[in-house]
C-alpha cells in the first residue's frame, strides 16, 4: 500500500513540474532570427555599448528600414584620459549610412540565428553592454532584447559596420 501511494506522490509532483515547465516557456517565449522573425519583418536594431570608467567610450549602431530604404546611424564618442558619462559634446564620429540591399542582407545574416527574448530593464548590474534590441513586426513591444548566435557573429557584427562606416 505504502509503495502505490509514494507512486502516486512521484506522479502528481511530476505532473506539476512538467504544467509549470510549459507555462514557464509560454512567458520565457524565445523567437530565433531566421526562422521566427524574417528578414521582412525587421524595422531596427540597436547594438549599444557604453563604458564610463576610465578612457570613457559610448558607440551605437542603429539599423533600421524607413521608407523602403536601409539606413546605418552610427555614434561614437570618447573622453579619452577622463572619466564618462559621455555626452554631445564628446561625439568622435556620428553619421547616418544609406546601405545597399546587399548590405542590408549581410547584416541580416549575421544576426540569423541569434535569438530574442522579452525585454527585461535590469539597470543594476552596471556593465559595460553591449545591450542588443531588435523591433519587429510581432513584437508586441515586449519581445526585443536579442543575442547574437555566437560572439564570433557579434564580433563579426561590429566589424562589419565599422567597415560600412569606413567606406
Amino acid at each position: 500500500m505504502k509503495n502505490k501511494k509514494g507512486k502516486s506522490i512521484i506522479l502528481f509532483i511530476s505532473l506539476i513540474l512538467l504544467v509549470l515547465v510549459i507555462i514557464m516557456n509560454l512567458f520565457n517565449k524565445t523567437y530565433i532570427v531566421g526562422k521566427d522573425i524574417k528578414k521582412e519583418d525587421i524595422n531596427e536594431f540597436y547594438y549599444t555599448y557604453s563604458n564610463i570608467n576610465y578612457n570613457a567610450k559610448y558607440q551605437r549602431y542603429r539599423l533600421y528600414k524607413e521608407n523602403n530604404k536601409y539606413y546605418l546611424f552610427h555614434d561614437k564618442r570618447e573622453k579619452p584620459n577622463d572619466y564618462g558619462p559621455l555626452s554631445e559634446k564628446d561625439i568622435t564620429r556620428s553619421g547616418t549610412i544609406e546601405l545597399k540591399e546587399e548590405e542590408w542582407n549581410k547584416f541580416f545574416e549575421l544576426i540569423k540565428d541569434g535569438k530574442v527574448i522579452k525585454r527585461q530593464e535590469d539597470t543594476s548590474s552596471g556593465d559595460d553592454g553591449p545591450w542588443m534590441y531588435l523591433y519587429w513586426k510581432n513584437d508586441k513591444d515586449k519581445y526585443q532584447e536579442y543575442t547574437y548566435a555566437s560572439y564570433d557573429k557579434q564580433i563579426e557584427f561590429v566589424s562589419y559596420a565599422e567597415s560600412l562606416i569606413e567606406k
